[in-house]
C-alpha cells in the first residue's frame, strides 16, 4: 500500500530517527565514563570529539579516530548515493561494506578489550561491550566500576610539595 511518502523521503526520515536516538544513547554512556575518568563530562555531547576523548582515556593510537572518521564518511557517502542517486553501486559497494565491517569488527574487539581493561573488567565483560555496548557501556558508567587508567594501568598521583 502507498503511503504517500516517496522512498527518499522515507529513508531519510528513518536515517534522522536512528541517528538521533544514537546520539542520545551514546552522549548518556560516554557521560557516565567520562565522569568516572575524571574527564568533563560536557565532551560526551560533541559527536566525533567524545570519541577521541575515549580514544584518549583508553589509550587507543590517533590512527584509529581517522580510521573511525574515514569509514563513518565512506559508510554515509555510500548511503547517500544510492538514496539519492538510486544507482545500485553493485560489486563496488559490496566490497567497501565487507571492507567497512572488517574495520568495524577489529576497532570493536580493541575498544571493548582497553576499555574493559581501563575499568578492570574481565573477558566476559568485554565480550558483552563488543556485543551490546550500549548496555554495558551504561553499566561502566553508571555502575559500580572504577576507572583504573588508560587500558588498565594506574595513573600515579603526583605529591604535593
Amino acid at each position: 500500500m502507498y503511503s504517500g511518502i516517496p522512498f527518499t523521503q522515507y529513508y531519510l526520515l528513518r536515517v534522522l530517527i536512528v541517528n538521533i536516538i544514537s546520539y542520545i544513547l551514546y552522549s548518556i554512556l560516554y557521560f557516565g565514563l567520562f565522569k568516572k575518568a575524571g574527564i568533563e563530562s560536557s565532551k560526551a555531547f560533541i559527536p566525533y570529539y567524545r570519541i577521541y576523548v575515549l580514544y584518549k582515556m583508553i589509550d587507543l593510537s590517533d590512527v584509529w579516530f581517522w580510521i573511525t572518521v574515514a569509514v563513518s564518511v565512506v559508510n554515509y557517502s555510500i548511503d547517500a548515493f544510492n538514496a539519492f542517486v538510486f544507482i545500485n553501486l553493485g560489486i563496488f559497494a559490496t566490497v567497501i561494506n565487507v571492507a567497512i565491517l572488517a574495520v568495524s569488527i577489529i576497532y570493536g574487539i580493541l575498544v571493548a578489550d582497553q576499555l574493559g581493561n581501563s575499568f578492570g573488567k574481565k573477558t566476559g565483560f568485554k565480550v558483552g561491550y563488543f556485543f551490546l555496548p550500549v548496555i554495558f557501556g551504561m553499566i561502566l558508567g553508571f555502575g559500580k566500576s572504577k576507572y583504573i587508567g588508560p587500558n588498565g594501568v594506574k595513573i600515579k598521583k603526583k605529591k604535593k610539595g
